[in-house]
């Protein structure tokens, strides 16, 4: 593994934030045991921050504490993010309730500009760059919902369920249905609806999930048409 040395200042915040993306981005793979001694060298620390760093992400469900095994990047099941999904959909639903209530004319302006930067990646079909515009998007809503408690428990979700989230984006149609969906639940925030908000976030959500149990489906066919076995979850 390569990286760069973290510099000591605010070391614990550094290390559980890259230790966290590194798991996020797959550079830590699931199921596969981590490497105390490799990962403390990568990072440039002692592994007793990195440690603490493990302990934390344990809290969040993003690492398994095995006594005498070890620290493990737990396996998500395609059944456990559909069903974390459906849970999301409540959870995001209450969150656009939220914000149409609560939140202010900076907020709304904030959403409308991130909503620019999606409407422009999506006509480029730039879905890299869509997926983390969306998830800023996403986190703005949990900010203008002014729900700690709320936006902790989506926090620790969407982290479970990132990268299947993004593996959606690739089922044919679902980038131009997820942006279509967005266009809507803005209308219904910028007219103050509540009702129509919650409803469309949780279609925008159970959406996602129809577009996963598609994906699922397509790779449990089988080879690629040129005979390659197709990726994995």
């Amino acid at each position: 593994m390569k990286g760069s040395p973290l510099e000591h200042r605010t070391l614990h915040e550094q290390v559980t934030e890259t230790v966290r993306k590194m798991i996020m981005d797959g550079r830590l793979p699931e199921g596969q045991r981590i490497n105390e001694v490799e990962l403390a060298a990568e990072l440039g620390v002692s592994r007793t921050p990195l440690r603490e760093t493990l302990r934390v992400l344990s809290t969040e469900g993003m690492v398994e504490l095995i006594p005498r095994r070890g620290a493990f990047v737990p396996v998500v099941s395609l059944d456990e993010a559909m069903d974390m999904l459906e849970v999301m959909a409540v959870l995001e639903g209450l969150c656009a309730r939220l914000v149409v209530e609560r939140c202010s004319r900076r907020d709304m302006q904030r959403l409308h500009n991130l909503h620019e930067r999606l409407e422009r990646t999506a006509a480029q079909l730039e879905v890299d760059q869509y997926f983390r515009y969306n998830e800023q998007f996403h986190g703005l809503l949990q900010d203008a919902a002014r729900n700690a408690l709320l936006s902790e428990t989506l926090v620790v979700v969407r982290r479970k369920v990132r990268r299947f989230r993004f593996q959606t984006l690739g089922v044919p149609g679902r980038l131009r249905d997820s942006i279509a969906e967005h266009r809507g639940l803005l209308q219904a925030l910028k007219e103050r609806a509540p009702d129509e908000a919650e409803r469309l976030m949780r279609a925008h959500l159970l959406s996602q999930r129809d577009a996963l149990g598609r994906l699922g489906q397509t790779l449990m066919a089988g080879p690629g048409p040129e005979g390659e076995d197709m990726d994995t979850f």
